[in-house]
């Protein structure tokens, strides 16, 4: 099953993708994320976070997922260790997450993997950041602002 949250005051799609066994998979937790947090959480067990890229819309959430695996495209992870280059500061914000607590893994184009009942194609769609990520799950393309079936 997938669920579609809007996060922040950029309404970011954030993707939650679930199981028969209440496992899910995360997609893009942005901006302002407590509230959709608290919904996962009460229903499902979080497997790992996919980033389509690295900028602070879409990667603010992570800080609530410590001990479980984020990935992210190979270019874009110095995007999580540098507030400029995630756009923190042009935007006037805070990091919402301790680098030091985050399990970050990165994805090269046609990487596949298979968490659980899961398996998760990354596809590389550089254009909006060089380590942009598109990623199949269960016949469905999970692009930087929406979903599309194949």
């Amino acid at each position: 099953m997938v669920e579609q949250f809007s996060c922040g005051s950029f309404f970011t799609n954030c993707y939650v993708i679930s199981n028969d066994k209440r496992e899910c998979i995360v997609i893009d937790p942005g901006l302002s994320f407590n509230r959709v947090y608290n919904q996962i959480i009460s229903k499902y067990k979080v497997l790992a976070v996919f980033l389509t890229h690295g900028h602070v819309d879409h990667i603010d959430g992570i800080g609530y997922f410590n001990n479980i695996p984020i990935y992210i495209g190979e270019y874009d992870k110095p995007l999580l260790f540098d507030n400029r280059l995630s756009l923190y500061e042009a935007f006037g914000l805070r990091r919402n997450y301790n680098l030091s607590d985050i399990d970050v893994h990165t994805l090269k184009d046609r990487d596949i993997i298979n968490i659980s009942d899961f398996t998760i194609k990354a596809i590389s769609t550089p254009g909006h950041t060089k380590g942009s990520m598109s990623y199949e799950i269960n016949n469905e393309l999970f692009l930087i602002s929406n979903i599309t079936r194949i």
